[in-house]
């Protein structure tokens, strides 16, 4: 007898990384105003084939690691949540691109929080629990949220690199390939 377990999570993995290539295609071609970049050897390089190197921050859209800022304590979030949070990065988006404050970012790791695509009345173990993952609240929240987060920032000439959500570092790493090991490694460079 097949373990239905092990089938139902290795169609999640496969899930999650499907929309995970998604989301980064996505945000590439969203990018016409910034130069591309490749991969060559262990460098990001630009169309002439010179070493690039990219100065940027992670952020996740969850209240609680954003110290409150935007939004106070509440148990779930919900649509209503939207625009203080696209508010609040679109100010992050211009402290981190003004050149005259002395900030020089080029690029974002926006991490799809589990808080905005798990279901709020099912509790995960933790964030790579995807047993709570929603594809109905992800399809929402993709659409009103993380675009136009996206958007925003490729907008203040940020390129983005868009962590999934319920996918810790070594997953992603080993089941998406060479492509997104090189922009993990650029997501984890301290």
């Amino acid at each position: 007898m097949i373990n239905l377990k092990i089938i139902i999570t290795m169609n999640r993995k496969k899930l999650l990384i499907s929309l995970a290539m998604a989301m980064l295609s996505m945000a590439g071609l969203a990018a016409d105003n910034l130069p591309a970049l490749r991969v060559q050897g262990k460098n990001l390089v630009d169309a002439n084939g010179k070493t690039v190197v990219l100065h940027g921050v992670m952020d996740t859209p969850n209240r609680y690691f954003n110290g409150w800022r935007w939004q106070q304590w509440k148990a779930d979030y919900s649509e209503a949540d939207i625009k203080p949070c696209l508010e609040y990065f679109s100010k992050q988006f211009k402290a981190i691109t003004d050149r005259e404050q002395g900030a020089y970012c080029t690029v974002f790791r926006l991490h799809m929080d589990p808080c905005w695509t798990n279901d709020p009345s099912k509790k995960a173990e933790n964030e790579a629990d995807i047993s709570a993952f929603n594809m109905a609240r992800y399809r929402l929240y993709l659409q009103k949220l993380y675009i136009p987060l996206i958007k925003d920032a490729i907008a203040h000439g940020l390129y983005v690199i868009v962590r999934p959500p319920g996918a810790g570092q070594q997953q992603q790493c080993n089941q998406v390939g060479d492509r997104h090991q090189a922009v993990e490694r650029i997501g984890n460079v301290p």
